[in-house]
C-alpha cells in the first residue's frame, strides 16, 4: 500500500517491527466506530475508543497545523504500548494486587451507578417544547420576593393560618422578623424546584402556603415581576440546548433525591452497637492523633492509607466483629475499614465536633453507595459492552502504571556512572536559577488523578501533601521544599523555573512515582558558577534513572511486540476524524461522583525504533 507522507521513516520502523512478526493483515472497512484501528494479541482498540483518547488527552505539539497525522500515529502507538504492559501485567499476576482491585472496584462502581441514574431518574425525567418555552419566559423574567423560613413544618403551618386568618403578610414580618428574607432577587439557576414551581403560578401580591424543601420550609410574597420586552423565536431556538440542560439538571435532582430515598426505605439497615463502638473508639483515636498534627488552618481532616493500616493493625482481632446488616448483606469492621478507605473520609477538625454522628453520616454515605452499586450490578450493568469498555480501559492504564512503577524501582546506579555524566556534562551544571515548589509525590497515576479531583475542587495543597506526599520530609511541612537549584530533582526542578507563582503542574512521572508540584516562588542566583558533584547527584539520579527506565520499558515493549500479535489498520487510522484541541476533561456521573474521563497517557513511542536493528520494510 503507497503512503503519500513526509514521515514514511515512522511507518518504516513500526512495519519493520509488525511485519517481522505476522502476516500482513488487512480489515474489512465498515463506518462505524467499532471498526478495530489495531488488534493486539486477544484485544483490540477501536476507532471510537482511539477517537475518545485522542480527543480527551492533552499532547504536545496537537494544537499544530500539519502535525496531526504524526500526532495520530505517537498517540496509537503509545495506546498500543500501554496495552501490551497491561497484557504482561496481568500474565505475571498483577490483577491481584489490592491497589488495582480497589481502583477498578471504585471505577466501575461509577458505572454502574450511572447507568442506574440513566435508567431510574434520567430516563424517568420528560421535557417538551412547552417546558422548554416556560423557561425560556423565565430567563427573560426577573422576580423580586420575600419569604419567611422555618426549620420544621409546625411552624411554618402555625404561620400559614395566621395568614388565611387575615393577618397580613406585613405584620407577621414584623411580628418574626428573625425569619424574614425581603426583596430578594431570584435566581432561577440556584433557586430549588419546589420554589420556582410555586413561582410560576404566582403574580404580584400573591403569598405562597408553606413549599417543603430537604432544608425546611418557606412562605413567599411575590413582591414583582420584571420582564425582558425582548424575546423572539431565533433566539429561543439558540438557547434551546443550554435551556433543557438547565431544566432537565433541576428537575432530576428531586427525582434522584426521591429514587434514592425509595431504595433505601425498602432497605432493612441494622447497625450492630459492638461493632459500631470498636470502630468509633478506634477513629476517635486516630483523630485526635491527627488534629494533634494537623497545622494546616484547613476546616476537615482526611483519613488516608497509612491511618485505615493503622486502624487495621489495632483492630486485628476484632476485624471479624459484625458492624452493619442490610437486605442480604453484612459487614464486618474489617469489611467496613475497606469501604471507608475506599469511599474516602473527612470528619470535622474542631474537637468539639462529636465523631459518632459524623461518623455515622458517613456510614450512611456509604452504604447508600453501596446498595446503589449493588443494584446496578445485580441488573448486570458492569457487563454491556460500552460499560465493560470503560472499564477495562481503566484497568489496562493501572496494570500498565504498576508494571512501568516496578520496573523503575528496581533501576541502580553506582556512584562511578553519576561522576562520568557530570564530567562530560559539566556545562549544564552552571549554578542556576533557584526555586521554590509545594509538591505531593504519589506512587501511581491513578492517586495522582484522585489529588487532582480534590484539587480542583478546593482542598488545599498544602493539607493534601501533608496527608499523601510520599516525600515525607517534605509533606512535614506541607510539600513545601525549600529554595533550591533549578537543575535537581530532575524534570521537576527544570519545569518549576517555567512556571510562574502559584501555578501548578502535573502530574509528571519522575523515578520515585507522579509529582504534582506548585511554585512558590524563584530567584536567580548571586554567584555564576559550576555546581559541585554533590549538589547535583541527585539531579544526575533523576536523568540517569529517567533514560535507563524509557530504555528498559521500550525494550519490554518492543519484545512484547513480538510475542503478541500487533496488527494496524492505517486505512482506519486514517478516516477517523479528529479536532486538534488540548482539553483534560472530566467525567461527571450519576447519583455524585467525578472521575478524568479518559487515562492520562505517557507517551511511549521510543520502544517502535528497537525493530529497524532486524530489518527496514517500506510497506
Amino acid at each position: 500500500m503507497k503512503r503519500d507522507r513526509k514521515h514514511i521513516l515512522t511507518y518504516t520502523i513500526i512495519f519493520a517491527l509488525l511485519l517481522a512478526c505476522v502476516p500482513v493483515f488487512s480489515f474489512g472497512q465498515t463506518d462505524d466506530g467499532s471498526v478495530p484501528v489495531v488488534r493486539i494479541g486477544p484485544t483490540e482498540i477501536t476507532r471510537d475508543e482511539f477517537k475518545k483518547r485522542f480527543e480527551l488527552t492533552p499532547w504536545p505539539g496537537k494544537h499544530r497545523e500539519g502535525f496531526i497525522d504524526v500526532i495520530k500515529e505517537e498517540i496509537l502507538y503509545s495506546m498500543i504500548a500501554e496495552r501490551l504492559l497491561a497484557l504482561e501485567a496481568e500474565r505475571q499476576g498483577y490483577t491481584e494486587d489490592r491497589g488495582v482491585q480497589e481502583m477498578v472496584e471504585r471505577i466501575t462502581r461509577f458505572y454502574v451507578k450511572d447507568q442506574l441514574y440513566n435508567d431510574e431518574v434520567r430516563g424517568a425525567v420528560e421535557i417538551d417544547e412547552e417546558d422548554l418555552r416556560q423557561e425560556y419566559f423565565r430567563t427573560k423574567t426577573d422576580a423580586y420576593v420575600s419569604f419567611l423560613f422555618f426549620e420544621t413544618s409546625a411552624e411554618a403551618n402555625m404561620v400559614w393560618e395566621r395568614i388565611q386568618d387575615g393577618i397580613p403578610f406585613e405584620q407577621i414580618v414584623l411580628d418574626d422578623p428573625e425569619h424574614m428574607i425581603s426583596n430578594h432577587h431570584v435566581d432561577w439557576d440556584m433557586t430549588h424546584p419546589n420554589l420556582i414551581y410555586v413561582l410560576d403560578d404566582m403574580e404580584p401580591g400573591d403569598v405562597s402556603p408553606p413549599v417543603p424543601t430537604e432544608y425546611g420550609f418557606y412562605i413567599i410574597k411575590l413582591e414583582d415581576l420584571q420582564f425582558d420586552p425582548i424575546m423572539t423565536e431565533a433566539e429561543f431556538n439558540q438557547l434551546k440546548p443550554s435551556l433543557e440542560k438547565e431544566l432537565r439538571s433541576r428537575r432530576e435532582k428531586p427525582a434522584a433525591r426521591d429514587y434514592v430515598s425509595d431504595v433505601i426505605g425498602e432497605t432493612h439497615i441494622q447497625v450492630h452497637s459492638r461493632g459500631m463502638n470498636l470502630l468509633l473508639n478506634e477513629m476517635e483515636r486516630v483523630l485526635e492523633q491527627k488534629r494533634a498534627m494537623d497545622f494546616s488552618g484547613h476546616p476537615m481532616i482526611v483519613f488516608n492509607d497509612l491511618d485505615f493500616d493503622e486502624m487495621i493493625t489495632e483492630l486485628q482481632d476484632e476485624l471479624d466483629k459484625s458492624l452493619i446488616t442490610y437486605g442480604d448483606y453484612h459487614w464486618t469492621v474489617g469489611e467496613m475499614l475497606r469501604q471507608l478507605r475506599l469511599f474516602g473520609v473527612w470528619f470535622q477538625k474542631e474537637p468539639d465536633m462529636p465523631v459518632l454522628p459524623q461518623l455515622r453520616n458517613i456510614i450512611e454515605d456509604v452504604v447508600v453507595d453501596e446498595v446503589l452499586s449493588n443494584k446496578g450490578l445485580e441488573r448486570n450493568y458492569h457487563t454491556l459492552p460500552d460499560i465493560r469498555r470503560e472499564i477495562d480501559t481503566w484497568k489496562n492504564h493501572f496494570l500498565a502504571e504498576l508494571l512501568k512503577r516496578d520496573v523503575i524501582r528496581n533501576i541502580e546506579l553506582d556512584e562511578d556512572d553519576l561522576y562520568e555524566y557530570y564530567e562530560e556534562h559539566r556545562e549544564k551544571f552552571i549554578r542556576p536559577l533557584e526555586v521554590n515548589i509545594r509538591e505531593i509525590l504519589v506512587a501511581t497515576r491513578a492517586e495522582a488523578n484522585n489529588i487532582l479531583v480534590q484539587l480542583d475542587a478546593g482542598r488545599e495543597f498544602e493539607e493534601l501533601a501533608r496527608l499523601h506526599s510520599q516525600r515525607r520530609w517534605a509533606a512535614e511541612q506541607g510539600g513545601e521544599f525549600g529554595f533550591f537549584p533549578s537543575t535537581l530533582y530532575g524534570e521537576i526542578g527544570r519545569i518549576a523555573a517555567t512556571l510562574e507563582p502559584g501555578e501548578r503542574f502535573g502530574p509528571l512521572q519522575v523515578p520515585e512515582g507522579y509529582s504534582i508540584f506548585k511554585l512558590i516562588d524563584k530567584h536567580e542566583p548571586e554567584e555564576d558558577l559550576n555546581q559541585p558533584f554533590e549538589e547535583v547527584k541527585e539531579s544526575i539520579t533523576s536523568i540517569l534513572t529517567r533514560e535507563k527506565s524509557e530504555d528498559i520499558i521500550s525494550r519490554k515493549i518492543s519484545g512484547l511486540a513480538d510475542e503478541y500479535p500487533v496488527r494496524i489498520d492505517y486505512d482506519a487510522l486514517d478516516e477517523t476524524e479528529v479536532t486538534q484541541i488540548q482539553m483534560f476533561a472530566f467525567r461527571y456521573f450519576g447519583f455524585g461522583g467525578r472521575y478524568p474521563a479518559v487515562p492520562m497517557l505517557d507517551r511511549q513511542i521510543g520502544w517502535i525504533f528497537e525493530g529497524i536493528k532486524d530489518q527496514m520494510i517500506i510497506p
